[in-house]
């Protein structure tokens, strides 16, 4: 027997022995499992996915199951929510320096890393601040703001309330100096609208300026489209899914604002949430022409409590796999009404539906100040038919 062969038999031979012990160390138990006993994760470390073997007189069923991570219990929760309440008062500071002095962007953050609590934001006077955290309008004088932030994980909930006091925002003197440079440039401009030029000031608060046009390097741009063009042919395959990617959630944000007047009338009308869900899904089915990624993930959900999944969950994984923040509040709003009951659900999806139609009709007007490439290789034509426009003068009347 040659020196390969016997390699191959005790290879064979000790790949059996590895088997036979693993069958029959391991069992039916699973990892961390000893018999029908198993081991979750810890808090923060996600679910775990087994595979049992279920065993009786019917005969043997396998089933692969998510099993979700140690939820803390309320003595948990109550140790560690000091520690939370002090470092949310840092964060949703943002960029400021102090709650006595706010004049930058707050974070109103809805979860934080190593923390269990989902966070829901209100504040009083409402009319300084909107919903994403931006002070709407310049501060005159300190204005003392009221924040409350409700916090909840599982049954646990505790408000919170703090003050912080908006100011009128401090600008360096470089800031300030081209301020008044831009506000010079502005009435120049506005000053003799119909004139061909417009002529700028010789001095800006007592300071002499001279004024020049900035100039275009032409090579450079040249350059800088040939790389732009080389890394587009290169990263292709990526482009292309990213943008598979970028149009689902832009078809997700767009149909979001009818689903959820949708899920409004029906539950006004009397159905549960699952008796909605399942509404929706056969009428996809029915009248389905094209694929709709929202209402693909409802057909999930569907399937999910026809296979047994708690409501609860379904609903909070509905809104993190369609990916956007409106269906992530949403499926929280849905999960926390399944614990409270569906007192004051109506009134909280119509007041979900109309800030939803809001915010569509902002990203309808930002998809009018940008003109989108639908696809790749139209843009790719383009791009070399703009670069031979550019590059066949340029060469002519440049020495490069």
């Amino acid at each position: 027997m040659t020196k390969n062969r016997k390699r191959a038999f005790i290879i064979l031979a000790a790949g059996i022995v590895i088997a036979i012990i693993s069958v029959l160390v391991t069992g039916i138990k699973g990892e961390n499992g000893s018999g029908n006993r198993f081991e979750r994760n810890e808090f923060g470390e996600g679910e775990k996915e087994i595979s049992v073997i279920a065993v009786s007189s019917l005969g043997e069923e396998e089933i692969l199951y998510s099993l979700g991570e140690r939820q803390l219990s309320e003595s948990e929760v109550e140790a560690i929510l000091p520690e939370f309440l002090s470092f949310m008062e840092k964060a949703v500071l943002g960029e400021n320096d102090s709650s006595e002095q706010v004049y930058k962007p707050l974070n109103f953050m809805e979860e934080a890393d190593g923390y269990p609590f989902n966070v829901y934001w209100s504040w009083e006077p409402r009319n300084y601040i909107d919903s994403k955290g931006n002070i709407k309008e310049e501060v005159k004088e300190e204005i003392c703001v009221m924040l409350t932030a409700d916090i909840e994980y599982g049954d646990f909930m505790y408000s919170h309330t703090f003050p912080i006091v908006l100011v009128p925002q401090s600008y360096t003197p470089a800031e300030e100096w081209r301020r008044e440079l831009e506000d010079a440039l502005f009435w120049a401009d506005a000053s003799n609208p119909t004139d061909k030029y417009i002529l700028l000031p010789e001095e800006v608060k007592g300071q002499a300026v001279n004024w020049k046009m900035q100039q275009e390097n032409k090579g450079i741009k040249i350059a800088g489209f040939c790389v732009l063009a080389a890394m587009v042919f290169f990263f292709a395959d990526s482009v292309e899914e990213k943008e598979r990617a970028k149009k689902r959630i832009q078809y997700i944000r767009k149909e979001y604002p009818e689903f959820v007047l949708k899920c409004s009338m029906l539950i006004g009308s009397g159905m549960t949430l699952r008796q909605v869900f399942e509404r929706l899904a056969k009428a996809y089915i029915k009248d389905k022409k094209k694929e709709r990624p929202l209402y693909e993930e409802v057909l999930i959900c569907v399937r999910e409590l026809e296979n047994g999944v708690a409501e609860r969950e379904v609903y909070e994984r509905f809104g993190r796999r369609c990916g956007i923040r409106e269906t992530q509040k949403f499926g929280n709003l849905m999960s926390r009404n399944l614990r409270k009951g569906s007192e004051g659900l109506k009134g909280a999806l119509r007041e979900e539906a109309v800030e939803a139609m809001e915010l569509h009709k902002e990203q309808i007007k930002k998809q009018g100040e940008t003109a989108g490439t639908k696809l790749l290789f139209p843009m790719l034509i383009l791009l070399l038919i703009v670069m031979v426009i550019i590059m066949v003068p340029a060469f002519g009347t440049f020495s490069i």
